[in-house]
């Protein structure tokens, strides 16, 4: 039903946009964008979290009407994870997913996504900034390879999302194991835009083609001389492709 509910969501509601800032001015200002620009969901991360709280995060995403996700990449022992979590879902108004790392096992995802209840657990597969000659070095596979397997895990334990770049993304769209998860894609980037960080991008248009439930917007936005231009842009290009899965 959650993977249904994702799917029917607009181009303005696909963009997640994210709030990486330490500055609550900031912070405000963007998520007032997002929610003018028709956004269902902003994500925040560690940086304003920990320069905040997370029931700072909550309180912005609430004063704006718009749902937060806790980029929290949690990655320790279940009991841990589940305890944090416990916490965030103190919040008020509670998130609409939290990320943990599927590199945790699996037993951490069960549990992460039990306590989480109809909160959405995202199992973060291998970083976007993470090329794959690296990966390669670790774990003597290749990034897909290794995506693809953790994402069938992510699912096998009852999570409900995956985050993954969009390079990887068709191998567990056409993954039995894996295709009902919700996917959030970072690492977006429009054609001749900064990749700044990134190694493994894709287009907002590629993303969707291949299909993307949630995409993840930042610096592209945020660190622009016009956010407003910056953010219909990107609802362009989502509703070139998106028109092309109806």
């Amino acid at each position: 039903m959650i993977g249904l509910m994702v799917k029917l969501l607009s181009p303005n509601e696909r963009i997640v946009l994210a709030i990486d800032t330490s500055d609550l001015t900031t912070a405000e200002k963007l998520v007032r964008l997002a929610s003018k620009n028709g956004a269902k969901f902003v994500k925040f991360g560690l940086e304003f979290s920990t320069a905040t709280s997370w029931k700072q995060c909550a309180q912005l995403a609430q004063k704006y009407s718009v749902r937060w996700i806790a980029d929290a990449k949690f990655d320790d022992i279940p009991n841990t994870t589940a305890k944090a979590i416990q916490n965030i879902l103190t919040c008020k108004p509670k998130p609409y997913g939290i990320t943990v790392h599927g590199k945790s096992g699996i037993e951490a995802m069960q549990l992460a996504q039990k306590v989480a209840g109809r909160c959405i657990i995202f199992g973060v597969t291998e970083l976007t900034a993470i090329p794959d000659t690296e990966t390669r070095k670790r774990y003597g596979i290749s990034r897909k390879k290794l995506v693809t397997t953790l994402a069938s895990e992510i699912a096998a334990s009852g999570a409900k999302g995956v985050v993954t770049s969009g390079k990887e993304l068709q191998s567990i769209t056409s993954s039995a194991a894996a295709k009902n998860l919700v996917t959030l894609i970072p690492g977006i980037r429009s054609k001749m835009s900064n990749v700044n960080d990134q190694r493994n991008t894709v287009t907002p248009a590629d993303a969707i083609q291949n299909g993307a439930d949630l995409i993840v917007i930042g610096r592209e936005i945020t660190q622009t001389d016009n956010p407003q231009r910056a953010y219909e842009k990107i609802v362009r290009e989502i509703e070139s492709q998106l028109s092309l899965r109806l």
